[in-house]
C-alpha cells in the first residue's frame, strides 16, 4: 500500500509516516519504479501501535522503547517488566498532570468569584484590587487567572 493509504489506515498523517521512517521508528519502505513508498501490513500494525502510544502521552523515545524491544519479546514474561515500568511512568505523569489541571481550576474558580463581586462595583477599571472590596481584601494573593489584570 501506498503512503496516503497506509496514513488512512493507520489514523496517522504522511508526514508523521514519513518523520517515523526518518527517526527509525518504522522500517525504511520499499518502493515502486516511480520512487513511491510501499508499505506492508506490519508497517501499518507499527505505525498503529506508535499512534496509539502517543496519544496515550508517551514520548518518541518510550516508543522507540517499546517498539524495539516488542521484537525481542518471545512472551508476556519477557514484555511485563518493561510494559510495566513504561504504564507506572505514564500513570505518575497522568496523576501530575490531573493534580496541576485541579490547581488551575481552583484558581479559575477562585478569579470567578472575585470577578461577579466586580460586576456591581462603582468604582470603576481594575488597577488593582479594591481596598473596599470585601472580595479583595480577604484573599492573601490574588489569583493567577487575573493577576495580570489588577
Amino acid at each position: 500500500m501506498q503512503i496516503g493509504e497506509m496514513a488512512e489506515r493507520a489514523g496517522a498523517t504522511t508526514r508523521a509516516i514519513r518523520y517515523y521512517e526518518q527517526v527509525g521508528l518504522i522500517g525504511p519502505a520499499s518502493r515502486t519504479d516511480g520512487g513511491f513508498r510501499l508499505y506492508n501490513e506490519a508497517d501499518l500494525d507499527r505505525v498503529r501501535l506508535i499512534h496509539t502510544l502517543q496519544e496515550l502521552g508517551l514520548s518518541l523515545a518510550e516508543i522507540r522503547c517499546v517498539v524495539v524491544a516488542r521484537e525481542g519479546w518471545g512472551t508476556g514474561a519477557q514484555a511485563a517488566p518493561e510494559l510495566r515500568r513504561i504504564l507506572e511512568e505514564q500513570i505518575r505523569r497522568a496523576r501530575a498532570e490531573a493534580a496541576r489541571f485541579h490547581r488551575l481550576e481552583e484558581e479559575l474558580r477562585l478569579a470567578l468569584t472575585l470577578v461577579d463581586g466586580c460586576k456591581e462595583c462603582p468604582e470603576g477599571p481594575w488597577g488593582r484590587p479594591c481596598p473596599s472590596c470585601p472580595n479583595w481584601t480577604e484573599r492573601s494573593e490574588v489569583p493567577l487567572p487575573i493577576r495580570g489584570l489588577v
